[in-house]
């Protein structure tokens, strides 16, 4: 079974705490990454597509490992990596229990990111003032819509991180 546990690291230090991880942990057992997102910049009324980070602060860790293996492999990475590396997000207090990302969350964020973790664009049609997903991580997902913003090229949605309901944006290109 799948896992990802959620880590807390120095804001700006995400990318540098991906590849410390990969120095030290067994690259067959651990995936570390961040989420990443597609969006919109406009470049002298010209849109571009740009990526940048989902969660700064956060990095995921992806592994097939139970929940006391991971917290094992990653004390002492921690202890000796305070500066960068905070800790590991839990959902209550408890030192070994629900560390990992709920699988509900996991089966979503999946469905969300492509290959390089990243949510890239979707594609849509407006009908009738509705809204029609074509293409990209929105397909199938119209009901978690909560706005559209034709004019910044993004929609609005609810998804689950950590336990808790947040919006994110997701980059939208619009066909006629």
């Amino acid at each position: 079974m799948e896992r990802w546990f959620v880590l807390f690291v120095r804001t700006s230090m995400e990318v540098a705490a991906v590849d410390y991880l990969k120095s030290q942990l067994d690259f067959s057992k651990y995936q570390p990454f961040v989420l990443t997102k597609e969006f919109f910049f406009w470049d002298k009324g010209i849109p571009v597509l740009f990526k940048k980070l989902l969660f700064p602060s956060y990095v995921i860790v992806k592994t097939s490992c139970e929940s006391t293996v991971v917290l094992a492999d990653l004390k002492p990475i921690l202890k000796n990596h305070r500066d960068v590396i905070y800790k590991i997000l839990a959902y209550d207090n408890s030192e070994c229990k629900n560390i990992m990302l709920y699988k509900s969350e996991q089966t979503m964020w999946a469905s969300l990111v492509d290959s390089d973790f990243c949510i890239t664009a979707s594609e849509g049609k407006l009908d009738d003032g509705k809204l029609k997903i074509i293409s990209g991580p929105l397909l199938g997902k119209e009901h978690r819509l909560k706005t559209v913003n034709k004019y910044k090229r993004k929609a609005i949605i609810d998804v689950e991180f950590a336990g808790e309901l947040i919006e994110i944006s997701v980059a939208l290109k619009l066909s006629k």
